[in-house]
C-alpha cells in the first residue's frame, strides 16, 4: 500500500522509493477512509481490530518511509457532519410552526464511537 500512495515507487527504487537514508517520498494519492473505529465488538463475543486499526498502521509505515505525515481523509461517523445531516432529515418531518428540537437520541453499533461523535457535534442538539 505505501508503494501505490507514494505513487508506484517501490522501497529502494533509484527514482525516490525511500530505500536510502535520507530520501523523502512524497504521498501521490490521496487516501479515503469510512471509518476511524479502532475497535469493535458487534455480535463477536470480544472486539475485533476496525480501519481505525488500518490507519494507525498505514500512518506508523507512511512515517517511517516518508518522514512526512500520512494524510487521510475520513468520510463516516463519527463527525458532525452526519450529526448534522441526520438532524435536518429529523427536523424536515416536522410539522410546519413546530418548536425547534431540544435534543436528539441515536442508538449505534459502537458506544464508544458514536458517544465520541455525539459529543463532538459542538452546538448540535444531540
Amino acid at each position: 500500500l505505501s508503494d501505490v500512495i507514494a505513487g508506484g515507487r517501490p522501497l529502494g527504487s533509484a527514482d525516490g522509493g525511500g530505500g536510502n537514508a535520507g530520501s523523502l517520498v512524497a504521498q501521490a494519492a490521496e487516501v479515503y477512509a469510512s471509518n476511524p473505529d479502532f475497535l469493535w465488538q458487534a455480535g463477536y463475543s470480544v472486539p475485533r481490530y476496525g480501519q481505525g486499526a488500518l490507519h494507525t498502521c498505514l500512518r506508523a509505515l507512511w512515517q517511517r518511509r516518508s518522514g512526512g505525515e500520512l494524510r487521510i481523509t475520513e468520510f463516516g461517523k463519527p463527525h458532525a457532519t452526519q450529526f448534522a445531516a441526520a438532524r435536518a432529515m429529523v427536523e424536515a418531518q416536522l410539522p410546519k410552526g413546530s418548536q425547534p428540537l431540544q435534543r436528539i437520541y441515536m442508538m449505534g453499533d459502537n458506544p464508544a464511537a458514536d458517544v465520541r461523535g455525539a459529543n463532538n457535534a459542538i452546538g448540535d442538539v444531540w
